[in-house]
């Protein structure tokens, strides 16, 4: 499905540098709240939540994207250029507040964070800004070392000893090898996007991680089983009980992540809904796109949501 161009695009001055944000739909005269989208990584740029675009016309709800500092058309940094101590959590939480306050949506908005994006939105909401009217996290983690246990688990189902093939080369420091690049597309096929071929904007997101994986590196660590960043021992998991906002939880079932991640968010947020999509994995947004957009479009108008679709959708609460 092709892609629409933004109505307008932008930057916002942050700490010096430029943060690059697009807009679908239009923020004067809205029908409804803007939803801000924020992706994963931290590096991975906006492309691969391109979907989302559809929201501003199958529920003309205006959708901004933006690029998080240090990747994509936003300016590009290096631990060379910043230094280590310079990724940090508040790093990224106050730039989601001056892309809102940039736009003038603050006092009104709904916001989606996926993957690291996730644990974005959840912290932020944890700010209780009163503008947060509709809280969704996608395919996220409650607790990054659970990533690295969920990880190991789908590595551990790899045909052909797979699994051990990623981790001996992780380990000797070979990780540029083609054997370890072909391991890590079977894995992502399984486990990351299983559309296939990868969509182009897909792979976009792989290709800004490899470029510059220096923001990852310092917060979360090297690979997705050795959680050795500053963000190692984070777990929002006490926190979550005291959330009131409005809040949708989603992931795939064959999510990198799995229950193991993204559960505690819908059994700790009180009144959270939660979904599982059957057939997709960390993107659902790409895999079962339609159907994803439904659903979320549907909570952020407070609409009623989908039932049990067999092997299609499970609603869990």
């Amino acid at each position: 499905m092709a892609f629409r161009a933004p109505t307008s695009t932008g930057f916002v001055p942050y700490k010096g540098y430029q943060t690059w944000y697009q807009i679908f739909g239009t923020l004067t005269g809205r029908m409804h709240r803007p939803l801000l989208v924020v992706h994963g990584g931290p590096g991975a740029g906006h492309n691969y939540m391109l979907p989302l675009q559809d929201l501003a016309y199958t529920h003309e709800i205006p959708v901004i994207m933006y690029d998080q500092i240090g990747c994509g058309n936003s300016t590009v940094l290096t631990n060379k250029d910043v230094g280590e101590g310079f990724w940090t959590m508040d790093l990224y939480l106050d730039e989601i507040e001056a892309v809102l306050a940039h736009l003038g949506v603050q006092e009104e908005y709904d916001i989606i964070g996926n993957s690291f994006g996730g644990m974005l939105v959840v912290e932020h909401a944890l700010r209780r800004p009163t503008g947060l009217k509709h809280l969704v996290i996608s395919c996220s983690l409650a607790t990054t070392k659970s990533w690295g246990v969920a990880t190991q688990i789908w590595r551990d189902q790899l045909p052909d000893g797979g699994g051990e093939v990623l981790r001996k080369h992780e380990l000797e420091g070979t990780m540029g090898s083609a054997e370890y690049a072909y391991w890590t597309q079977v894995f992502n096929e399984r486990h990351e996007c299983r559309v296939i071929p990868m969509p182009e904007y897909v792979k976009k997101t792989f290709e800004l991680l490899d470029e510059n994986h220096d923001a990852n590196d310092v917060m979360i660590g090297p690979t997705n089983v050795d959680q050795t960043g500053t963000l190692s021992l984070w777990d929002v998991r006490p926190q979550l009980p005291s959330l009131s906002v409005p809040t949708l939880v989603y992931w795939g079932k064959y999510d990198v992540g799995q229950d193991i991640c993204t559960k505690p968010f819908a059994d700790l947020i009180p009144g959270a809904r939660a979904y599982k999509f059957l057939q997709g994995s960390h993107m659902p947004h790409v895999e079962q796109r339609e159907l994803h957009m439904q659903l979320v479009g549907d909570f952020l108008l407070d609409k009623t949501l989908p039932e049990t679709e067999l092997d299609v959708l499970e609603k869990l609460k």
